[in-house]
């Protein structure tokens, strides 16, 4: 029951935040920027500036919450797959076993 409550927040959260960020993007304004006339700035020192705070932000380990939260996931979903397995075969030796 308590993976069933899990994921029906989980679905919930992502719908609202679809709804959100859809209406922000549906509505945002046609406003012609800087960034889009000038071809330097597109195609070179925007995406050098987001590499570089990417990588600033990895070093310094601003990252580590998110690498804790996937660890902790992939943990639950490995033990979720692991019971699953085991009651097939629980219930396929009780099925093989007439009980």
């Amino acid at each position: 029951m308590n993976i069933l409550k899990k994921k029906f927040l989980n679905f919930l959260l992502l719908s609202i935040f679809l709804m959100v960020f859809g209406f922000v993007i549906f509505f945002a304004p046609d406003v012609s920027t800087a960034l889009e006339n000038n071809p330097w700035m597109r195609y070179f020192f925007l995406p050098l500036f987001i590499s570089l705070a990417g990588v600033w932000a990895w070093t310094s380990g601003i990252f580590i919450g998110i690498e804790k939260w996937v660890d902790r996931n992939q943990k639950s979903r490995h033990n979720y797959k692991s019971e699953k397995k085991l009651m097939k075969r629980i219930s396929r030796i009780k099925n093989s076993a007439g009980l």
